[in-house]
């Protein structure tokens, strides 16, 4: 009775191999040039970009649930596997994503919060993460290796404004997660390795809170106004919390006013040492 009532995804898709294989190689190449430049780092004595990766590789799992909740269908027919929850089986190119957008821009956040950053620049930052993810996603769209479906609003291309802003979020939320472990523990080491279930459990909390909207809406089969209200809302949400953790970076460590770098009391990330 509920399932009938709620929009269910094309699963009548076929993968189109040779558009799989363009989009999975596409999204290789940075995780590829990354994982060199955390390899160095490590030698270096610098795990955090490293722990970073790993994190985001963990929150990769939280990506059949939300696709379930925000009506996303990775097309499975003909695909190339990898895992299954809730009954969707993630292609390859999902955990070969995660690490790069999720951890590596966690990373940058994280770096950015470290060295001092103003609101301002905090919100061009997170603008740069959504123009990012929808420049990413195009490739996909418009070639049927997945799709959106049931009532997204904000939706002009194929790609719903509210998606683009929520998987931004989940980066700045995690790279603000990632920030506050490195004030606890500014010599790092092992300490990092906390690093990998605080980027999982980022993806669900900035997913779950700011998401609340569009997944009722979405998963009740409400009417187009209630979802465009919703994306309002979600989009609304982000913007605030985005917002809140850029002026509560100017308050801990406020830029100095000649253009240097800002003055912070704490040991900065890249100093990091194995101990």
């Amino acid at each position: 009775m509920i399932a009938a009532t709620v929009p269910q995804p094309p699963t009548d898709l076929v993968m189109p191999k040779a558009a799989e294989l363009v989009f999975t190689i596409g999204g290789a190449v940075p995780l590829v040039i990354l994982l060199v430049i955390a390899l160095r780092q490590l030698h270096a004595g610098k795990p955090l970009l490293l722990a970073c990766m790993v994190g985001g590789l963990a929150a990769s799992l939280f990506e059949p649930f939300v696709d379930v909740l925000g009506m996303v269908y990775l097309t499975e027919n003909n695909s190339i596997h990898t895992f299954t929850l809730l009954g969707r089986t993630m292609p390859l190119f999902v955990p070969v994503i995660y690490p790069w957008y999720i951890g590596g821009f966690a990373y940058l956040t994280c770096q950015a919060l470290t060295k001092g950053i103003t609101r301002r620049n905090l919100m061009l930052l997170f603008g740069a993460f959504v123009l990012t993810n929808f420049a990413l996603e195009a490739p996909g769209l418009l070639t049927d290796v997945y799709t959106y479906y049931g009532k997204q609003p904000l939706n002009p291309w194929g790609h719903p404004m509210w998606w683009g802003c929520e998987n931004a979020f989940t980066a700045i939320a995690g790279g603000t997660a990632v920030y506050g472990l490195t004030r606890l523990f500014p010599r790092g080491g092992l300490a990092y390795l906390g690093v990998i279930p605080l980027l999982f459990i980022s993806e669900g909390i900035s997913n779950a809170g700011t998401g609340w909207p569009m997944y009722a809406t979405l998963n009740d089969n409400k009417g187009w106004g209630y979802t465009y209200a919703a994306a309002v809302i979600t989009i609304s949400l982000v913007l605030y919390c985005v917002w809140l953790i850029g002026t509560m970076a100017e308050r801990i460590a406020p830029p100095v006013a000649s253009g240097q770098p800002a003055a912070i009391a704490h040991t900065s990330p890249d100093a990091t040492v194995l101990v």
